[in-house]
């Protein structure tokens, strides 16, 4: 899992950080406006088109790596992910059940009727 972070998510907070920092013109060198209507005439030319779609094309790409990496890992740790829902779904009902005659517990004390009955 630490390679997961260091490899695919410390470069798209890379990415972004420099995309809004550099869009917002922080002023240092790497983060001025300049610098990112420079690199952006570059893609504009490339592709043919408009900067702002450039940075729309690239959300979806990521979001549609994202999705397939995580359906691998996903995949990889089926029998994890399998065995955690298995035991919430057990230990599920039996500690909503505590809890609601607990709930019904407190109830019935605030009542003074009931609490003498149970």
């Amino acid at each position: 899992m630490r390679k997961f972070f260091l490899f695919w998510v410390l470069p798209l907070a890379a990415f972004w950080g420099w995309f809004f920092g550099a869009k917002a013109d922080l002023g240092f060198v790497l983060f001025s406006r300049e610098v990112f209507d420079q690199t952006f005439a570059v893609y504009e030319r490339m592709l043919g088109l408009n900067s702002d779609q450039i940075a729309w094309l690239i959300l979806d790409a990521i979001i549609l790596d994202s999705a397939i990496i995580l359906a691998i890992l996903a995949f990889r740790r089926r029998r994890k992910i399998i065995a955690f829902v298995r035991s919430f779904r057990t230990a599920a009902p039996e500690a909503a059940g505590a809890r609601y005659a607990r709930r019904l517990d407190s109830i019935a004390d605030r009542s003074g009727k009931m609490g003498e009955a149970v």
